[in-house]
């Protein structure tokens, strides 16, 4: 069910000349990440993560060593595996200024790109793209992270800076996106949490598509999906993972660190006005008797309930994650029901 209102949202033929216009660029990727000790960062490399936050069976596969189990503040270096059990999750920090959210069964690693992009003062960054070989993240980056690139074996992910200029140095972007993949699916989703356009791509590069703030894509089997829009507000009600990034969870990001909470508050600033957007826009157009219409979104829209099939497929929801939500991304509440209060 694609519920693109024909007055806010782009046209087909204009997100296919806008995903061209990005490819044609060959505008390099990296992902903005934070440094523990010295809050945030602007290293021109992404060198290292740290783990910031571990909850039961989480695995580091350092790479040509053992694995073995991760502890609070281990690094995490390029070709490092980080491996997620049943009703565990871990937080990583990166030196460059962003937070990954690794959920339950997860398989997750970054690798050192082959291209550097420049920033507006003029200095340059390596680019370092992200995989996600099976589970779910939440990729955030605040303002400075510029682009970040995720990869799945079903998707490429870009997530761009709007307003792109023609030549020059890459505006800054603050960005949030949660991907899921499922192997036995062969079926990757992506959900954008703001306002900053993201662009999906099938590995063979054929078809690209963008999502907007509230629009969630899915690709299976090499194939794009339509758009689709997902309630945001009806998703941070339900979501572990994303704790802190909704209207009214200020005050769950007292709980972090000084230097996540400089992060998050920067990060909430965008994804609290992409769901007051997207909340204004429904209290303005849609009303129960519109409900079944292309032009209105309700919480029981398809796509949101899809995703929640996703998370309870990859995550045991029984779990108690001390207050954070259920790890993971989790929410105890059934796929396509109401939250519970």
């Amino acid at each position: 069910m694609n519920l693109h209102s024909d007055q806010t949202q782009p046209t087909h033929q204009s997100r296919l000349s806008f995903c061209n216009w990005i490819m044609g660029l060959g505008l390099a990727v990296s992902v903005s990440l934070l440094n523990t000790g010295q809050g945030i960062a602007q290293a021109n490399e992404l060198t290292r993560a740290e783990f910031y936050r571990i909850q039961n069976e989480v695995e580091l596969d350092p790479d040509q060593q053992p694995p073995r189990p991760a502890a609070l503040a281990d690094p995490f270096l390029p070709r490092d595996t980080v491996r997620t059990g049943s009703r565990s999750r871990t937080e990583l920090l990166f030196n460059e200024g962003s937070l990954a959210r690794i959920g339950a069964e997860s398989i997750f690693r970054f690798v050192p790109g082959m291209r550097a992009y420049q920033l507006p003062d003029g200095s340059t960054r390596a680019e370092a793209i992200l995989q996600l070989e099976q589970g779910i993240a939440l990729v955030m980056g605040p303002p400075g992270s510029i682009t970040n690139q995720v990869q799945t074996p079903e998707a490429e992910i870009t997530i761009a800076a709007a307003d792109l200029p023609d030549a020059g140095p890459v505006p800054l972007s603050t960005t949030a996106v949660v991907i899921v993949h499922s192997p036995s699916l062969g079926k990757t989703s992506v959900f954008n949490l703001t306002q900053n356009p993201v662009v999906i791509t099938t590995p063979d590069g054929t078809e690209t598509d963008v999502i907007e703030a509230g629009e969630t894509l899915s690709i299976t089997n090499g194939e794009l999906g339509p758009v689709e829009t997902f309630d945001l507000n009806r998703f941070y009600q339900t979501s572990g993972l994303a704790v802190g990034l909704g209207p009214d969870q200020a005050e769950q990001v007292n709980d972090e660190s000084a230097q996540v909470q400089d992060v998050l508050n920067q990060i909430r600033a965008e994804t609290v006005a992409a769901a007051n957007d997207q909340l204004a826009q429904l209290d303005g157009f849609c009303n129960p008797d519109q409900a079944a219409t292309h032009d209105c979104v309700t919480t029981d829209d398809n796509s949101l309930t899809t995703f929640e099939d996703e998370r309870e497929m990859i995550t045991d929801t029984g779990a108690d994650d001390g207050g954070s939500g259920v790890p993971g991304g989790g929410s105890g509440t059934p796929p396509g029901s109401a939250p519970t209060p």
